[in-house]
């Protein structure tokens, strides 16, 4: 299993239109990607600007089919103006991972 955390922050103002971004990627993940396990969105408590992104992919193939799709390629040509500085990737093979009991 491979994952993958990115940390973006939107430039003050966009927090909104960065949040709606997200959720159509999002949406997309659901519908289209059936070797993505997991992907959340977390909207930070104290700093509304600052989104985390959380994912988990079969594969690596999974992970680069995620990261070269034709909608995170949309969305990262759309929101390059709206956020304040890089973004923050790092992926990796898990190591450990509790199971969801819910």
């Amino acid at each position: 299993m491979i994952s993958s955390t990115t940390i973006l922050r939107a430039k003050p103002g966009y927090e909104g239109a960065i949040r709606e971004a997200l959720l159509d990627l999002a949406e997309f993940v659901q519908s289209e990607e059936t070797e993505t396990v997991d992907f959340r969105i977390l909207a930070d408590e104290q700093d509304k600007a600052i989104f985390t992104l959380l994912g988990r992919f079969t594969s690596r193939a999974a992970l680069d089919l995620h990261l070269n799709s034709g909608v995170m390629e949309r969305f990262l040509w759309g929101a390059k103006s709206m956020l304040d500085g890089p973004m923050t990737l790092s992926m990796g093979e898990e190591i450990f991972a509790k199971p969801a009991t819910r």
